[in-house]
């Protein structure tokens, strides 16, 4: 059914998964925009797997099932998570339906590589469908949305590999279907004023915060070398991983988790230097946290998966007026680092990490005028402006007409077998 353009235009945000209360990642953006299109005025459709919020005027939240389809009319705003289950994506690829992919953060084809705990053929298989599920939603999305501009190489990278001809050209066109629009910071004020949550043992002491998760992709190793040397040198810089155990039910990840404190052990900085968290540490912790720290830290090794991330725990930095020091290069620390707001070194060199640390734990009024820059950019890359390209089409009268070219039968039944 068509819709007249003199209504509200529906918005449908087919993500998936659970939004609650902890809302991390790809739950807090998709949280974003169904905020920001109903203030616009858009009534909004949230489509979940599960969900444990109450929504504000404006937004419904359902279950997503493969009948949600058959409430969108032409010229309604869909928007697509290329992680919802198979059998739903399946269904729209064969539905005249026009929609927008919101594909901020693409380097899970890279990560699956590192997950040598895989058998060889299940790495396989799984980067293959993987593949196959983006080139197919590639082909028929109107608009992709991501964070930077690699991961639009990283994307065309993907299909070459293809014998379909179709899919060179897919790739050589595939810029012009992209917008960033990347995870935004928080805008509500700080707060301050938080009792200090870290051990007693290390109050008074600079402490350089790593704010997420410990996966394997990280530089583990040349970050604790760095605090090997600044311990060894009488640095009071202390190191503090606010994840100490493993914040998913994967049990995949435990062993990045398990393998850094019994590295820490060995070097002898273990409770000293560096220390783990031993209590969970949810959203409204998080500020405490923020707050008593000197500076954020980050280390990356040369890889793709850094080249292609948008790291949005240094987000967290800048909405608390927090610098980064960071070894190897990732996009956003390279803006912190342009901005004055963060320290860049080299990657691997855990001797230039450990003077970057040193330089900040020693001269508060460098801290403070980094910190004062981090919150600049934090202000400057506020969810607003960071989402402003995805929310101004949803109200414009040419988005959401264009299906694309039909994916080929060749590709729809690749598609359906690797599903």
């Amino acid at each position: 059914m068509e819709r007249s353009m003199n209504e509200a235009r529906p918005v449908w945000l087919l993500f998936g998964g659970n939004i609650g209360p902890m809302r991390l990642g790809p739950a807090q953006r998709t949280w974003e925009i169904a905020l920001r299109a109903a203030r616009e005025g858009h009534p909004v459709h949230l489509v979940l797997d599960s969900w444990d919020v109450e929504p504000p005027a404006g937004i419904d939240i359902e279950r997503l099932h493969s009948g949600v389809l058959d409430k969108i009319r032409h010229g309604d705003a869909v928007i697509v998570s290329p992680y919802i289950r198979g059998r739903i994506l399946w269904r729209l690829m064969r539905r005249p339906i026009p929609f927008h992919l919101d594909f901020y953060c693409v380097t899970a084809a890279e990560i699956l590589e590192m997950l040598p705990d895989w058998p060889r053929r299940e790495r396989w298989i799984q980067r293959f469908r993987r593949r196959v599920r983006y080139a197919t939603l590639l082909e028929r999305a109107e608009t992709v949305y991501l964070s930077n501009a690699h991961q639009t190489a990283f994307l065309g990278g993907l299909l070459f590999p293809s014998p379909d001809p179709s899919q060179a050209t897919l790739a050589a066109r595939l810029p012009s279907k992209v917008q960033e629009a990347p995870m935004g910071c928080r805008e509500e004020t700080f707060p301050t004023g938080a009792e200090n949550p870290y051990p007693t043992s290390i109050h008074g002491r600079p402490v350089f915060l790593w704010g997420g998760g410990i996966w394997r992709w990280f530089d583990i190793e040349t970050l604790l070398q760095a605090f090997v040397q600044l311990q060894a040198k009488g640095s009071p810089a202390v190191l503090f991983f606010l994840a100490g155990s493993n914040p998913t039910k994967e049990s995949v990840h435990d062993g990045p988790v398990r393998a850094a404190i019994g590295r820490a052990r060995e070097l002898g900085v273990l409770g000293k230097s560096v220390h783990f968290n031993q209590r969970a540490a949810g959203p409204s912790q998080l500020p405490a946290y923020l707050e008593h720290c000197a500076a954020g830290v980050m280390a990356n090794p040369a890889s793709m998966e850094a080249l292609c991330s948008w790291r949005t725990r240094l987000l967290d930095l800048a909405w608390a007026g927090r610098p980064v020091v960071t070894s190897g290069y990732d996009p956003l620390s390279g803006i912190f680092s342009r901005f004055d707001a963060g320290i860049l070194t080299t990657v691997g060199d855990p001797g230039a990490l450990a003077e970057a640390i040193d330089g900040l734990a020693s001269a508060q009024d460098r801290r403070r005028e980094l910190g004062e820059n981090a919150a600049l950019l934090g202000r400057k890359m506020s969810w607003s402006r960071t989402l402003a390209p995805l929310v101004e089409g949803l109200s414009s009268e040419g988005a959401f007409r264009k299906t694309g070219a039909p994916p080929s039968f060749y590709w729809l039944l690749r598609y359906a077998v690797g599903r």
